[in-house]
């Protein structure tokens, strides 16, 4: 009796010894901040469709509109990609450097858009919202939250630092960022079956639909 008591004792023990750091929950909540905003950006590109998309992006006129094509049919789903890492703490600092990168690149387009005096829609969501230094603010503000967050880590309340915890990341990680990938692709799919016509217009026809 007295060595089951002591069992469970030891089995107690963790439970009773965690304790969430604020280092932590700062971690969790800029994770959750920077990843939403992630989400439901690419979420609305995708919803809006291709077609969409790719006339904002053209806008800028920074790009071939070949290429332009090309970033408008990838970067929504990577968004949402890097979205969901960055939230769930999953290969968490890989995501956060691919978050930095997204940001910054945003950042920069929409920097010298300003600069050359243009007022297009930013092309950040489903909305007609026009370019503006607010915006390069708040971008430039998710850009050091998702650079902190490279130096930090994710904390403990994340995928990474479960599975860490546990002893099983060799074993889940993989097949959990698979499964992530796998949402993303699913996502983009109701995109493309949403404005099929659309897309397929703008694929025949760049100059019509680069007209904004």
């Amino acid at each position: 009796m007295p060595a089951s008591q002591e069992d469970r004792k030891r089995q107690q023990k963790p439970a009773e010894e965690f304790h969430l750091q604020p280092s932590d929950a700062l971690a969790l909540l800029a994770r959750v901040f920077v990843g939403a905003i992630l989400i439901v950006a690419a979420t609305a590109k995708l919803k809006a469709g291709r077609a969409d998309f790719f006339r904002r992006v053209y806008a800028y006129d920074l790009l071939p509109q070949r290429a332009a094509w090309t970033l408008s049919r990838v970067l929504p789903s990577v968004e949402l990609t890097v979205g969901v890492l960055v939230a769930v703490g999953l290969f968490a600092d890989v995501a956060s450097a691919a978050s930095a990168l997204l940001l910054l690149t945003f950042t920069g387009a929409v920097s010298l858009s300003l600069l050359r005096g243009r007022n297009q829609p930013c092309g950040c969501g489903g909305d007609q919202r026009p370019v503006s230094w607010s915006l390069v603010g708040r971008n430039a503000f998710l850009v050091l939250i998702s650079l902190a967050l490279m130096r930090t880590g994710p904390g403990v309340v994340s995928v990474d630092g479960a599975l860490s915890a546990s002893g099983s990341a060799s074993v889940f990680t993989l097949p959990l960022a698979a499964a992530v990938c796998l949402f993303s692709a699913w996502m983009s799919g109701l995109g493309r079956s949403r404005t099929s016509v659309q897309t397929s217009a703008v694929g025949t026809n760049f100059g019509e639909a680069a007209h904004v």
